[in-house]
């Protein structure tokens, strides 16, 4: 990894950081404890083995936002509004077609705010 200690933070780079944080510690608690995290917003839990792949699948992607903002890789950076959009999309339209539980919507608030807080700094940096 380069050394970027001395150097001035680009734009996004905490908001990136705060999320793999985020995500590798939510992905490490699902993997250990996984029924109370999963029914914490009303979800169904189905007994712990997918769950827990979750949990890997949560962990393995908080990694990955982790050392791109310890790499300051803007373009993953951007990649971020994409996702946080696209996961957002398919949360309410799981909702609002009844195949998924309304307790969802604090896992879609959780992403608006990620997203938001993303491209605020990103914005502000133009």
């Amino acid at each position: 990894m380069k050394n970027t200690s001395n150097a001035p933070r680009q734009a996004g780079t905490t908001s990136v950081l705060a999320w793999g944080i985020h995500l590798l510690q939510l992905g490490s608690g699902i993997l250990m404890f996984p029924q109370p995290l999963v029914t914490l917003f009303n979800l169904p839990f189905g007994g712990g083995f997918g769950e827990r792949m979750l949990g890997v699948l949560t962990l393995v992607l908080g990694l990955y936002y982790l050392l791109a903002g310890l790499q300051q890789n803007t373009a993953m950076y951007r990649w971020k509004l994409y996702g946080h959009g696209l996961g957002v999309s398919i949360m309410v339209l799981l909702m609002a077609t009844g195949n998924a539980p309304i307790g969802l919507t604090g896992t879609a608030l959780m992403d608006v705010a990620a997203g938001a807080w993303t491209w605020t700094a990103l914005r502000n940096a133009d």
